[in-house]
């Protein structure tokens, strides 16, 4: 059988490319079936005030399906998502827990406060301090089907 073991590495350790580094590259690649996007990104494009209307009402919102989501969900946050803050949580990491999402949250509100700092401290607190810097949070999580499947 195999061995227990848990990493000490945190999202602060990894060396990750900044996000324009990974865009540029990314978009070095050629682009398949333009047309057929382009028409499916503008017909989900006109359900983004009903996604809006759901979340005011305390639902989630799950996208799934073939191909990632993350540009439809970013021009979401921007266009629709104005009224507080917005977290965007790449979530591409099996070992990523809900309590360094908050911690990075709260540090993200919080400058001059660095993450790793906040993981001693308790859920609540990591709440109340991204709830006294923004009356609205969104968070919006991105996660590839090879995080979840390493998971499983």
């Amino acid at each position: 059988k195999g061995r227990n073991s848990k990493s000490d590495a945190s999202l602060a350790s990894l060396d990750l490319a900044d996000e324009d580094t990974v865009r540029e590259l990314l978009g070095r690649l050629p682009v398949g079936h333009v047309n057929e996007r382009a028409r499916l990104k503008t017909a989900l494009e006109k359900n983004f005030a009903r996604w809006w209307q759901l979340l005011q009402s305390e639902f989630s919102l799950l996208l799934y399906g073939f191909g990632s989501k993350k540009e439809l969900l970013e021009d979401f946050a921007n266009k629709m998502l104005t009224d507080g803050g917005v977290i965007v949580v790449n979530g591409y990491f099996p070992g990523l827990t809900p309590k360094q999402i908050l911690a990075a949250a709260a540090a993200a509100v919080h400058p001059g406060t660095p993450s790793r700092d906040l993981h001693g401290t308790n859920t609540e607190t990591l709440l109340a301090m991204i709830a006294e810097a923004t009356s609205a949070p969104h968070l919006l999580a991105h996660r590839n089907k090879s995080a979840i499947a390493a998971k499983e």
